[in-house]
């Protein structure tokens, strides 16, 4: 925690920027006050994370799409801050639209570098790209 802390603190513009984006989605998803700092915080201790969120047809907004279009938004911040991050979408089975009217849309986002390195992320250790 510490960690992503003293990252998030090197960029106030970042930090306040998903501040604004967790208080949008506080009013729809009471559950949680900061889902997008928590996802952040994820994506750099683990390197990974995997977000998604289900498209409205013709009902009103899903909450998980607002989350996921937010977290679009961080994650596009993030890359201009100088953080290298490799979007990949995850592909479903099921083409069809859910029960709730709308298609789920998911991605892996994957940590490839901080701004304060810029090699890749978990290097020396055992689940690094490359490791035998």
């Amino acid at each position: 925690m510490s960690e992503t802390h003293d990252v998030l603190a090197g960029y106030p513009r970042l930090a306040a920027f998903i501040a604004t984006r967790d208080r949008r989605i506080a009013k729809k998803q009471p559950w949680s006050t900061t889902p997008l700092r928590d996802l952040f915080r994820e994506l750099l201790a683990r390197g990974a994370v995997v977000v998604g969120g289900r498209a409205s047809c013709g009902s009103p907004v899903d909450p998980t799409w607002v989350t996921f279009t937010s977290w679009n938004e961080v994650v596009s911040k993030a890359c201009a801050a100088g953080f290298q991050i490799d979007v990949t979408p995850v592909k479903h089975g099921n083409g069809w639209a859910t029960k709730a009217r709308g298609f789920w849309n998911e991605n892996e986002y994957r940590l490839v570098a901080t701004p304060e390195h810029s090699s890749v992320v978990g290097a020396g250790t055992d689940n690094a790209r490359g490791a035998a």
